[in-house]
């Protein structure tokens, strides 16, 4: 199976049952607002709605369209969420294929 389809079959349980994250993680991860925000396997947006509600800009990228078909329910409405779909290789991110 391609492991970007991992959880094709499991999102509504995904949803369920993944908890969100506190806000303080914004401030371990020491993202100011008006920052912006790569996240890389947003799956379904729990720390894509974090981040927007701190009023950063989101590139969210997820390869795994039944995640993204739930990211778009969010309940964070703004123009500031870029979604993407893909892979890093295929996004051009400056990442190096070891991470």
């Amino acid at each position: 199976m391609d492991s970007t389809e991992r959880f094709s079959d499991r999102v509504e349980d995904y949803v369920r049952y993944r908890p969100t994250y506190p806000v303080a993680i914004l401030s371990i991860l020491q993202v100011g607002t008006d920052r912006i925000v790569a996240d890389i396997g947003s799956g379904t947006g729990i720390s894509t709605e974090l981040f927007l509600r701190n009023n950063n800009r989101v590139y969210a990228v997820e390869p795994n369209a039944a995640m993204r078909k739930k990211r778009k329910s969010c309940s964070v409405s703004t123009p500031d969420l870029f979604p993407s779909m893909g892979r890093r290789r295929r996004r051009g991110f400056p990442i190096p294929p070891s991470t």
